[in-house]
């Protein structure tokens, strides 16, 4: 990285020191006296335009991500752990903090999950998602779900660069009725949020015309759904040994019923019903065929 002057920030690729290449260029609004790279970062002295920080991570686009304005002439930059020293001219030397570019910085989409209802034997997901808004590699070196029927999709440590971010898919699949409670921690290399907490919480409750005893029944010969998992449409089969009054549903995670499909006597046979989901959110879905006094779910998922 090559302090140019009035060329401003040049960047050149040395792997070959017999033949040198440029490969990018930043062009300042000041002189560009001096450059220091640190903790991934550039801090340029820009002469009268004062103190710069440039990304250079894709090296033939450098981009500048912050700026401070000196009162006098930035000649000279030096940093050391936290803060930034500018020799500035005739106004001395500067000490800036810039710990906001040199610490890493976590942030969450939310600090509360709140599923709702759901129906006990279903499972509900939500997305967290975590933002490294610091200037250096964050690392989630745990996260950790305490209370029943909750849990998350990662158990290794995660490094996310500055301004990456990553979705965790957490789950909550009430086991009994009732109000449930909990919580996620998250630990990190944040020095200033090493663990941070989110407040999790929902509710189990039975889903409607569906007794707790049977609702579990499941028999890909009687009651088939294709494709499982579906992002517009799907195809409900139904093989009947013989003539039963039918009532075909499905239900929502909150266990209310979204589609009746069927109500009435049908013969033997094999039959096909098309649901077609449009006005429904992507989530867990569950149909039940109620036949003959007995009861067979299928979980469907509707995935956009």
């Amino acid at each position: 990285f090559i302090a140019d002057t009035f060329g401003g920030l040049r960047v050149v690729d040395v792997s070959e020191p017999d033949e040198p290449v440029e490969i990018g260029s930043l062009d300042t609004e000041g002189e560009t006296i001096d450059v220091y790279m640190s903790g991934g970062l550039l801090f340029l002295a820009d002469g009268l335009n004062g103190f710069l920080i440039i990304d250079t991570s894709d090296p033939e686009n450098p981009v500048e991500v912050d700026s401070f304005d000196t009162d006098g002439y930035a000649g000279g930059v030096r940093v050391l752990g936290d803060l930034a020293y500018v020799a500035d001219g005739t106004d001395g030397l500067l000490i800036l903090d810039i710990s906001d570019y040199t610490n890493p910085q976590i942030a969450l989409s939310t600090d509360t999950l709140d599923f709702g209802e759901v129906n006990r034997g279903l499972s509900s997901e939500m997305i967290l998602t975590i933002t490294n808004e610091g200037g250096v590699d964050l690392t989630v070196a745990g996260v950790t779900v305490e209370g029943d029927c909750f849990s998350v999709d990662i158990n290794r440590e995660i490094v996310l660069e500055r301004d990456d971010s990553l979705d965790l898919t957490v789950a909550f699949a009430p086991e009994r009725v009732g109000r449930y409670q909990g919580s996620l921690a998250i630990d990190s290399n944040d020095p200033d949020d090493r663990q941070v907490r989110i407040v999790l919480s929902g509710v189990g409750i039975e889903a409607s015309g569906i007794r707790p005893e049977q609702a579990g029944i499941v028999d890909h010969s009687i009651l088939k759904c294709n494709p499982n998992p579906f992002n517009a449409g799907v195809c409900i089969t139904i093989q009947l040994p013989r003539s039963v009054p039918v009532t075909l549903s499905v239900y929502g995670f909150n266990g209310r019923e979204v589609a009746l499909l069927a109500e009435r006597n049908f013969s033997a046979g094999v039959y096909s019903f098309n649901w077609t989901a449009d006005d429904q959110s992507s989530g867990i879905y569950l149909v039940c065929l109620k036949a003959a006094g007995r009861f067979w779910t299928e979980k469907l998922v509707l995935a956009r």
